[in-house]
């Protein structure tokens, strides 16, 4: 049974050896890296979810310990590396700030035209579509306009927020500790908030 946990703090090691590496790879702007890092991270984890059927003792503050500091390497005021959606949300808080109905108008709309800046504007997807997202989410776009501006951070601290809340959750609905880290481990959910939203 030692020999399980052994491995498990091995794995758990090397996901979070393969996040630092995965941060910095981003940076490079080459997607065969992201992609066979990625493929890399999801076999990991993939072993530490099995693992998990050993019946190996874990410690929940480690595991905890290695969710946190996954999500605070990526807690930058980058997110467009893998999307353009983040420079919609901004958008679509920015247009609210501003008193304007984001269903309204579309992005290249010419009544926007004095909101079209070079940084944002650019990096929108679709600009010729009116806004998609619900209105919850219309919601959290203008809190974190209104907390933040123009910047990532406040978008990326609501949602840590919403995680803490649900990380709360699971540990009071579920018996076995084990299998909170098949949520808080998972490259899926990670990369998608704090890279790609």
């Amino acid at each position: 049974m030692k020999k399980y946990n052994i491995l498990f703090y091995s794995f758990l090691l090397i996901l979070l050896l393969l996040f630092i590496f995965f941060k910095y790879v981003c940076l490079l702007n080459k997607p065969e890296y992201k992609i066979v890092i990625t493929l890399l991270l999801f076999s990991v984890y993939f072993c530490i979810v099995l693992l998990l059927n050993k019946n190996i003792k874990i410690n929940l503050i480690i595991i905890l310990l290695a969710g946190l500091i996954i999500r605070f390497l990526f807690f930058d005021n980058n997110l467009t590396e893998f999307s353009g959606d983040a420079n919609r949300y901004i958008w679509d808080g920015r247009i609210q700030v501003q008193g304007i109905n984001p269903y309204l108008y579309s992005p290249d709309s010419k009544k926007l035209k004095s909101f079209q800046d070079g940084i944002i504007y650019p990096g929108i997807n679709h600009k010729d579509y009116k806004t998609i997202y619900p209105p919850l989410s219309q919601i959290i776009f203008y809190i974190s306009y209104l907390a933040g501006g123009d910047s990532f951070y406040s978008l990326k601290f609501i949602y840590f927020f919403f995680e803490i809340l649900t990380l709360i959750f699971l540990i009071l609905l579920i018996k076995d500790k084990r299998y909170i880290l098949i949520y808080f481990l998972c490259p899926l959910i990670i990369l998608e908030t704090y890279l790609g939203m």
